[in-house]
C-alpha cells in the first residue's frame, strides 16, 4: 500500500484575525512534521485550530514513511479577508442651540466598542443617539471606536447662542425709554403729541433703518407632532436677527408647530402568531420587453416592489444587469397553489426606465448598483440601493428620489443621500403603525439583511427608525438621513441562540456554517431578509425573508450533495434551503431606542419555515396592504413557467389580525 497524508481546513476563508480549524490523517507513516504557518512535531492524525490569522497562509504537513522512504507531504491554504479600517461619524443635530437647549448626538461606527471624550465622557455602543441637555456654552464632543480595523475618531461641535433678549432689536427701546414714559400720562393728553414727533422716527435703529423690526424674533418649535403625554412633548426656542440686510435663518432645528398627545396605549397590543397566515393566492408578470433597454425585461429582477393601493399598480424593477424602474397592472388573485392557473399582469402602466449610468443617474454608485427597497409616498418614488460588491464598506450613498411618481420618465431625480447605517440600513421601507410612532421616534422603519460582503451587514433583521417627509420629500438635493437603530446584528455580534451557542467560544464562523452541533435554525451565513414591518393593531415586527443549511450545515464552496459546486456559502445539502419568518415583539425594540438594551441584543419570539406553495425560490421583497389584510411577497426568478427568463412569483397571504393571540 502507499503511504498517505491528508490534510484540511475548515473554513478556508477566514476574516481578517480569523481562526481556521486544521485537521489530518494518515496511513502508513510515522513521525509528523509541520512547516510554513505553522511548525512542530505532529501526531499522525489530529486537529488544530489555529487562531489570530492576519495574512494568507499555507500550512504544510510532512510525515515519514514506516518503510523510511521519502517523506509524504500534504498542504492546505487559507485566503484570509481584510477587515475593512474602523470608521466613525459623529453628528449634532442641531449644531447650534439657544442657551440652556439641547442637542442630539448620533454616531455610527462599525467597531465593537467606543469611548467618549471632551465635552462628554464614558463608554458608548458602537453606534446610537444620545440627548443631551442644559447646554450653557458652546461643546465639543469626540467619539473614538476601536474595532479589528483599528482605531478612529470623530469629532463635532455645539454653539450656544447667547440669550436672546440681548440681541432682540425689539428689546433696544423699549416702552420705558420713551420720552413719554417722563410725564404722567394725565398730564399730556394724546392730542398734544402729533405722530409726526414720535421719538420712534428720530431712532437710527427703527423701522427707517430696520424694515424687518416687526418681524417675530423668537418662536417654539417641537421635535415632533405627537407624543405620549404633552409634558413629553420636546420643544426648543428658536431665534432669529434683524440686521440691515433682513432676517436671518431661524436657528434650531425643530419644524414642528404644534405637539399633541397621543397615548399609544402599546401596553395592551398583543404579539401576532404564525398560526394566523392563511393563503389568499397568486398571480405572475408578463414576459418580453418592457423598456427601450437590451435587458428590460422582469426576469432576474432583484425583487423589491411597492404597490400603489389606490391605482391597484406596483412599481418594480427589471432584470439585474439594468434595474430600470417602472409600473405594471396587478391581475385578480388567483386561490390556487399551481402557478399554472394564476392570472398574469398584461399592462404596463409606465415603460421601465432605465437610471443607472446614463445622464439621468443620480445614484453614486460607481459598480454593481443592486436596488434594495421602494416605497411610494406622496407621489414620490423613494429608491433604496447598494453597491452589491462593496468589499472595503466604505460606500454611504443608500438613496434617491423620483420627485413624480406618476411620470416615471420625466420625472426630476434627486441624491444621492446617505442613510444613516449604510449598507444595515438602505433596504425595505415601511411605514410605523400610528400608535408606534412616538415610542420609535418616526414614520417608518429601513433595514438590509442580505447582499455579499457579510462584514459590512447586519447579520441579522434590523430596524432603523426615520422620517422620510422631514429629511427626504422636500429635499432639492442629496444629503445625509438621520435614523435612529432599533434593531442591527455586526458580524461581531450576530443574531443567534444564546441558549444553544457563545459567539466568543464556539466561533462566529462555527455558528453560521451550524458546525458547533447542527441545532442553529435562527440564523446562518446563507440567511437573508427581504422585508420587514411592523403588523399595525400588534406588537409585532414581521420580517420575511430566505434561509438555508439549518438541517444539514453549510460549507465555503463545497461541492453539494448533488455535485453542483458552490461560488460561495451554500447548505451540504442542494435542497436545504427555504423561505423564512422571524417575529420579533416591538417592545424590545423600544426599549433598544431607549438606550435599555443594545440593538443586538434583541431576539425573536418565534422564527421558522414560510411555506411559499412549495417553492424554494429565494422570497426578496414584499409588501403588506393593510386596507385589504394582504401580504405580498416576490420570489426571485419564481415563475416555474418560462423556460429560460423567469419573472418573479408574486404571492399574497392574509394576517387575520382578528385572531390575534399573546
Amino acid at each position: 500500500e502507499t503511504p498517505t497524508v491528508e490534510l484540511t481546513a475548515d473554513p478556508l476563508v477566514v476574516n481578517q484575525n480569523g481562526s481556521t480549524t486544521l485537521e489530518w490523517s494518515s496511513t502508513l507513516v510515522t513521525d509528523c512534521v509541520a512547516s510554513g504557518d505553522w511548525s512542530g512535531s505532529k501526531g499522525t492524525s489530529g486537529k488544530e485550530v489555529i487562531s489570530d490569522i492576519q495574512t494568507d497562509s499555507t500550512f504544510e504537513l510532512s510525515c515519514t514513511d514506516v518503510e523510511g522512504a521519502e517523506p509524504v507531504r500534504a498542504s492546505v491554504s487559507i485566503k484570509v479577508i481584510e477587515s475593512p479600517p474602523t470608521q466613525v461619524s459623529l453628528s449634532a443635530s442641531p449644531t447650534s442651540v439657544v442657551y440652556n437647549g439641547s442637542t442630539t448626538l448620533s454616531w455610527e461606527s462599525n467597531a465593537d466598542s467606543c469611548t467618549a471624550t471632551g465635552s462628554w465622557t464614558g463608554e458608548k455602543r458602537a453606534s446610537g443617539s444620545e440627548t443631551l441637555n442644559a447646554l450653557t456654552e458652546n461643546r465639543t464632543y469626540i467619539i473614538s471606536c476601536t474595532g479589528s480595523g483599528g482605531t478612529a475618531e470623530a469629532t463635532t461641535n455645539v454653539t450656544v447662542l447667547p440669550v436672546p433678549v440681548t440681541e432682540d432689536p425689539v428689546t433696544e427701546e423699549p416702552v420705558t425709554e420713551e420720552p413719554v414714559t417722563e410725564e404722567p400720562v394725565t398730564e399730556e393728553p394724546v392730542t398734544e403729541e402729533p405722530v409726526t414727533e414720535d421719538p420712534v422716527t428720530e431712532d437710527p435703529g427703527t423701522n427707517e433703518t430696520m424694515p424687518c423690526s416687526n418681524e417675530a424674533l423668537q418662536r417654539i418649535r417641537y421635535q415632533s407632532p405627537t407624543a405620549e403625554t404633552l409634558e413629553a412633548c420636546i420643544q426648543e426656542v428658536q431665534v432669529r436677527e434683524c440686521t440691515e440686510q433682513g432676517l436671518s435663518q431661524w436657528s434650531g432645528s425643530f419644524e414642528y408647530v404644534n405637539c399633541v398627545a397621543h397615548p399609544s396605549n402599546t401596553s395592551s397590543l398583543p404579539r401576532w402568531q404564525w398560526n394566523q397566515i392563511e393563503y389568499a393566492g397568486g398571480f405572475r408578470v408578463m414576459g418580453g420587453k418592457v423598456g427601450e433597454g437590451p435587458n428590460s425585461i422582469l426576469a432576474y429582477s432583484p425583487g423589491p416592489f411597492t404597490i400603489d393601493e389606490a391605482k391597484n399598480t406596483i412599481f418594480m424593477v427589471t432584470h439585474d444587469y439594468e434595474q430600470g424602474f417602472g409600473e405594471i397592472n396587478i391581475p385578480t388573485l388567483t386561490n390556487s397553489v399551481d402557478p399554472h392557473d394564476f392570472a398574469r399582469a398584461d399592462t404596463v402602466v409606465q415603460r421601465f426606465q432605465d437610471i443607472y449610468q446614463t445622464e439621468r443617474d443620480v445614484t453614486g454608485i460607481e459598480g454593481y448598483f443592486r436596488v434594495t427597497g421602494l416605497l411610494q409616498l406622496n407621489n414620490q418614488l423613494i429608491v433604496n440601493y447598494m453597491n452589491w460588491y462593496d468589499a472595503s464598506g466604505r460606500e454611504t450613498d443608500t438613496t434617491m428620489i423620483f420627485k413624480d411618481a406618476s411620470n416615471l420618465a420625466d420625472s426630476q431625480l434627486i441624491g444621492p443621500f446617505q442613510m444613516q447605517g449604510k449598507a444595515h440600513a438602505g433596504g425595505w421601507i415601511s411605514p410605523i403603525p400610528a400608535e408606534w410612532q412616538a415610542k420609535l421616534g418616526g414614520t417608518h422603519i429601513s433595514g438590509l439583511s442580505q447582499g455579499s460582503i457579510i462584514s459590512r451587514l447586519s447579520v441579522g433583521p434590523s430596524a432603523f427608525v426615520w422620517t422620510p417627509e422631514n429629511e427626504l420629500l422636500s429635499a432639492s438635493e442629496g444629503g445625509p438621513l438621520e435614523t435612529i437603530t432599533a434593531l442591527d446584528y455586526s458580524l461581531q455580534h450576530i443574531l443567534h441562540d444564546t441558549s444553544l451557542y457563545d459567539q466568543q467560544a464556539d466561533g462566529t464562523d462555527n455558528i453560521l456554517y451550524n458546525r458547533v452541533d447542527g441545532k442553529n435554525h435562527l440564523w446562518t451565513v446563507s440567511s437573508s431578509a427581504g422585508y420587514a414591518f411592523i403588523i399595525p393593531g400588534t406588537s409585532t415586527y414581521l420580517v420575511v425573508g430566505h434561509s438555508a443549511g439549518h438541517e444539514s450545515g453549510l460549507g465555503y464552496k463545497i461541492t453539494q450533495d448533488n455535485g453542483h459546486l458552490c461560488g460561495g456559502p451554500c447548505p451540504k445539502a442542494a435542497d436545504d434551503h427555504y423561505n423564512y419568518y422571524w417575529l420579533y415583539d416591538v417592545n424590545d425594540m423600544v426599549s433598544v431606542v431607549e438606550g435599555k438594551l443594545e440593538p443586538w441584543e434583541v431576539r425573536p419570539y418565534d422564527y421558522g419555515v414560510f411555506d411559499t406553495i412549495g417553492s424554494n425560490k429565494t422570497l426578496t421583497g414584499a409588501y403588506y396592504d393593510v386596507d385589504d389584510d394582504l401580504l405580498y411577497v416576490a420570489l426571485k426568478n419564481g415563475d416555474p413557467i418560462p423556460t429560460y427568463d423567469k419573472p418573479p412569483l408574486f404571492l399574497a397571504y392574509h394576517l387575520n389580525l382578528n385572531h390575534n393571540s399573546r
